[in-house]
């Protein structure tokens, strides 16, 4: 039919995001506490789980067979974000409609939150790269920050790559983002006048690992 999986996936989060705003309004200012008004709303809320089966089966396909990327990682999070939120207003339906929805709604996205920036999803995606039908999408891997990890070999890759194309010493690869990148890192922690308050334990053994890397600079060229 034409269907890529970045084109299937994007769909079904768009019909996600417009079915949970419209479900989760006639749920939660549903007052009609007849019996037939309680299994219509679960029939919504069951519709809902359903749609976030596919949701969830749509993207961890796309990244099975094209790796992961920060819009991957987020639709998890998405997701999981989601399934929390009708689990709530399930809980809201059957147990009791004073049901205080507002607190544990708070707390379970402060946690997820929290889950979110301890989670180092650019050293995931270094171990899982994004991928194309020739191969690991390197122009990707280069724009991880130092929490990846592994910038000595981003850059490492990208010097062998660049010989290859006989581009090493070239303008093109001095400006490039890696080079930049290091060149800049090696130059704020080489630099003796460096102040202290903008250090980032994460650049630093980054620096650490391109110590004795040489960087393309123009002032040496």
């Amino acid at each position: 039919m034409g269907y890529s999986y970045g084109r299937l996936v994007n769909e079904v989060f768009i019909q996600l995001s417009l079915v949970s705003l419209i479900i989760c309004c006639l749920v939660y200012f549903e007052r009609n506490t007849t019996r037939l008004a309680k299994l219509l709303s679960c029939l919504l809320l069951l519709e809902c789980f359903v749609l976030l089966f596919f949701a969830f089966k749509s993207d961890f396909d796309y990244v099975y067979y094209w790796g992961l990327t920060h819009k991957r990682l987020y639709g998890f999070i998405i997701i999981a974000w989601l399934t929390g939120v009708y689990t709530l207003l399930f809980s809201k339906l059957l147990v009791s409609r004073k049901f205080n929805y507002i607190l544990p709604f708070t707390i379970y996205s402060l946690l997820l939150v929290i889950s979110v920036n301890t989670l180092n999803f650019d050293n995931l995606i270094y171990n899982n790269p994004p991928k194309e039908s020739t191969g690991v999408v390197h122009e990707y891997l280069e724009t991880l920050s130092t929490d990846s990890e592994n910038l000595a070999a981003i850059y490492s890759h990208s010097q062998e790559m660049a010989q290859e194309k006989n581009e090493q010493n070239s303008d093109e690869y001095y400006y490039s983002r890696i080079n930049q990148k290091v060149l800049e890192l090696k130059e704020k922690y080489d630099d003796p006048r460096f102040d202290w308050r903008t250090f980032n334990w994460s650049e630093y053994k980054a620096y650490k690992t391109l110590e004795n890397v040489e960087v393309i600079d123009k002032k040496t060229r």
